[in-house]
């Protein structure tokens, strides 16, 4: 089934030349170049998931959901080339992202390894978007950016989270791990606000109250998911289009066959 996770728009061009396109594609074709793209589909991706967390389409209570969960459209359009001839040109439209989920199926599609092991005691959708988030920044897929000289020694790495470092704790979450040998990286990559943004996705946030329940559907712990990771994403992408105004996704059905449509 397919969620769209924005308002429908009409499609002026030949639906004969426009077929969906996973963000694991469009990572792996090395076409997600320029960066607001990448910087709004993260704070759609952010927003949608403080949204629809409960539902299915965000992976519900596992929290689990990934680059081949998210599509996006693109249309074929005619460039010309040297020597004066024409050719077709696939072109994303970043700007109508949908989710994509199989239902009454064993889940996990969409190649994420976060409910393998659990790393940090808070809810796991936020670790789902660290993930998607260092993708986006990198322009790589989590497994092409691990370091396959990854030994014994890397899987008992230190667990932060919200309970403090638990340097001895055994991990064998190789997202896990990925991200935390990248967030340096996109520390370089990015500024500071999607930096502590993406790391606190990763190993979680201190709170003012370690009594908090830590989960989205808490109200408290969602008030400071959005004060500490989503605003900080959305004042990172007012620095590069100031005029950028940020709007919530609205649910949209469509029947097609099996598929649901929901567009971000």
């Amino acid at each position: 089934m397919w969620q769209c996770l924005c308002p429908r728009k009409a499609i002026p061009f030949s639906l004969n030349k426009v077929e969906a396109v996973s963000i694991e594609t469009l990572l792996k074709l090395g076409i997600l170049r320029d960066k607001e793209d990448r910087l709004r589909l993260g704070v759609e991706l952010a927003s949608s998931m403080m949204q629809l967390h409960t539902t299915e389409w965000f992976g519900g209570p596992g929290g689990s959901w990934g680059k081949r969960d998210i599509f996006v459209l693109r249309k074929a359009v005619e460039r010309q080339v040297v020597g004066g001839g024409m050719t077709l040109v696939w072109e994303p439209l970043l700007d109508k992202p949908f989710v994509c989920r199989t239902f009454g199926s064993q889940q996990g599609s969409n190649g994420s390894n976060t409910n393998k092991s659990p790393v940090a005691d808070y809810d796991k959708n936020l670790f789902s978007l660290g993930i998607i988030l260092i993708e986006l920044s990198l322009q790589s897929c989590i497994e092409d950016l691990r370091d396959p000289s990854w030994d014994q020694e890397d899987r008992i790495s230190p667990v932060v989270g919200t309970q403090g470092t638990q340097p001895h704790q055994l991990c064998d979450n190789p997202e896990y791990i990925t991200a935390n040998q990248r967030i340096g990286e996109v520390f370089k990559t990015e500024q500071e606000d999607y930096g502590l943004a993406v790391q606190r996705c990763i190993n979680g946030m201190r709170l003012p109250d370690e009594a908090i329940t830590k989960s989205l559907d808490n109200l408290q712990y969602k008030n400071e998911v959005h004060a500490n990771i989503i605003s900080l994403l959305e004042r990172n992408l007012k620095v590069h289009n100031p005029t950028y105004c940020i709007t919530l996704p609205k649910l949209n059905v469509d029947l097609l066959d099996i598929h649901r449509f929901y567009y971000l």
